[in-house]
């Protein structure tokens, strides 16, 4: 469904509840899920739902892409949401930084 239609919400809604339904998303390591969304998500680049779910998943990874993602949304892509994506990377710093 999300390679018919990448830009219904409710498709990638799902795909992160499964993560965060069992758990996937807060665990680690998570890299074989994270290789795999790359694969979906690369040719969507200007997607906010795949950035949004790629970024989670890279943020439950420890891993610093992340931030480029969430500035990239809140600069170029979905910024009439800039408060959300700045609180979402300064969570991310602030969890990182204990």
């Amino acid at each position: 469904m999300i390679d018919s239609q990448p830009n219904n919400e409710s498709a990638w809604v799902y795909l992160k509840g499964l993560f965060t339904g069992t758990k996937h998303l807060n665990s680690a390591p998570i890299s074989i899920y994270t290789v795999e969304l790359t694969k979906i998500c690369q040719p969507l680049e200007e997607n906010r739902f795949a950035l949004s779910l790629y970024a989670d998943l890279c943020a439950a990874n420890k891993s610093d892409e992340c931030i480029r993602i969430w500035g990239l949304l809140e600069s170029k892509i979905d910024a009439i949401r800039i408060g959300y994506w700045k609180w979402k990377a300064s969570q991310y710093k602030a969890i990182k930084s204990k």
